[in-house]
Order: C-alpha cells, then sequence, then structure tokens
C-alpha cells in the first residue's frame, strides 16, 4: 500500500531467513537411521544425452542359487485347505460336473425306461426336462433303443411281406397226358391257364417293385440300426466318463 521509498526507509520490508537453504539435512531426523542416504549428483550433458554422475551401484552382490535354495521356506508358504462341506455326508451322485449333478444309476435307467416307453414324445419329455447328466444320458440312450426297435420292425415287416407272396403259375409239360370228358372241359381248361398266365405276368411286374421296395426297406433298417447302436453307446460312455469325477 505505502510507497517503495518509505519502506525502504522504515525497514517494513519483509527479509526471508538467513543461513544456507539445505544445511539442516545433516541432522534430519527422518535420515539419521537411514544407512545409505540419499546423494544428490552431478548433472552432464553429452550431446541429446543426459547422465547423472555417480551413478549408483549396489555394494552387496545377490546371493547365490545353492544359497538361496539351502534357506529354509517361510511358514506361510504351506498349503492349506479349507473345506466347505464334509465329503462324508455328500449324497450319491451330487457332485456337480459342468454345472450339472452326476445323477445315480437308477436316474440313468428310469428316463430311458420313459423314453422307451413313450418313444419320441418320452424322449422330448425327458430329454427338456432333465436336471442332471444321468437324466440326459439315460433320455439319449432310450433313443437309441426306439431306433433299434424300428430298425427291427422294418425288418420284420419286409420278410413277412416275401413269405407271404405267391409263386408263379406253371404250364404243364409236354410228357404229362392230359384227358378230358368232354370238349367244354377242355376248353375250359386251357382257358384258365390263359388266365393264370396273364395274372403271373402282372405278379412278377409286381414283384419287381416289390423287390426295389424291400431293399429300399433293408438299407432304411440297416441305418436306423446303426445310429441306435451309436447313440446307445455314446450315452452310456458319457454317463461312464461323468461318474469317473465323484
Amino acid at each position: 500500500i505505502l510507497p517503495s521509498h518509505y519502506v525502504n526507509r522504515w525497514g517494513i520490508v519483509p527479509r526471508g531467513p538467513l543461513g544456507v537453504i539445505g544445511g539442516g539435512t545433516g541432522n534430519d531426523g527422518v535420515f539419521a537411521n537411514v544407512a545409505a542416504k540419499p546423494t544428490t549428483g552431478v548433472r552432464v550433458q553429452d550431446g541429446d544425452n543426459v547422465y547423472m554422475v555417480p551413478e549408483e551401484s549396489v555394494r552387496e552382490s545377490p546371493p547365490s542359487y545353492a544359497a538361496a535354495q539351502a534357506d529354509a521356506a517361510p511358514p506361510y508358504f504351506s498349503n492349506t485347505v479349507f473345506a466347505p462341506f464334509d465329503t462324508g455326508s455328500m449324497s450319491i451322485g451330487s457332485v456337480v460336473v459342468d454345472n450339472l449333478p452326476t445323477g445315480t444309476l437308477f436316474v440313468f435307467m428310469w428316463n430311458a425306461l420313459i423314453s422307451v416307453s413313450f418313444q419320441f414324445i418320452g424322449f422330448l419329455l425327458t430329454y427338456l426336462m432333465h436336471t442332471t447328466h444321468a437324466g440326459k444320458f439315460g433320455s439319449r440312450a432310450g433313443l437309441g433303443v426306439t431306433m433299434i426297435q424300428f430298425g427291427f420292425g422294418l425288418r420284420a415287416q419286409m420278410e413277412d411281406a416275401m413269405a407271404g407272396e405267391p409263386g408263379p403259375t406253371q404250364w404243364p409239360s409236354a410228357a404229362e397226358t392230359m384227358s378230358f370228358g368232354t370238349g367244354a372241359e377242355t376248353e375250359e381248361y386251357y382257358q384258365g391257364l390263359v388266365n393264370n398266365s396273364t395274372m403271373t405276368m402282372s405278379s412278377e411286374i409286381g414283384a419287381t417293385d416289390a423287390m426295389v421296395v424291400s431293399a429300399t426297406t433293408d438299407w432304411l433298417s440297416f441305418f436306423l440300426m446303426t445310429v441306435g447302436w451309436f447313440i446307445l453307446l455314446t450315452s452310456a460312455l458319457g454317463f461312464w466318463r461323468v461318474k469317473r469325477w465323484e
């Protein structure tokens, strides 16, 4: 507020503390108990590179591997396992594997029985409502058994159809001697042979179509049985692999 002339004349100018700045570091209580006190290095510039000298160097070298290996491990390195529950009180099939309990053999067989009894509807119900691995694999095993049954059923129907077909009508050989009482009987006999031969030709054409159908049915039954056995075996193997974790 006052002019500088009067301030300097009356001695009102604020003055800083006298003494060297940093002179009390030797008696500092913080660094008094420290073995390695910080030192100020000299900044040396060599072109674009800047170095601080002298560089700090480690006075003590690290111990050798053999010396470090001879030291005993601290006690906090020991492993301690805390079980959240008693394994003896666990029920069979309650071990969780892939977010699902393993289940029991009874659940596997029960789901397979329902899947086989109601066929595809039973498979859909048991597979969509399963809560364990046993239920899932049992449902798939029942589907495999159902497909095997369908394959055997197709093969049995084909064999029954082949066994019920009539054989072709045979014409009489030339060595056979035919005797008729009247001309009307002779005409009736040969007229019946002509009609039978016409039916035989049509039956042969139908037999050719039946052979094609039977071959297709045979391959379809073989395919169903193959896929059914594959699903059944993979389901049983998958359930066995899950039960190994218990």
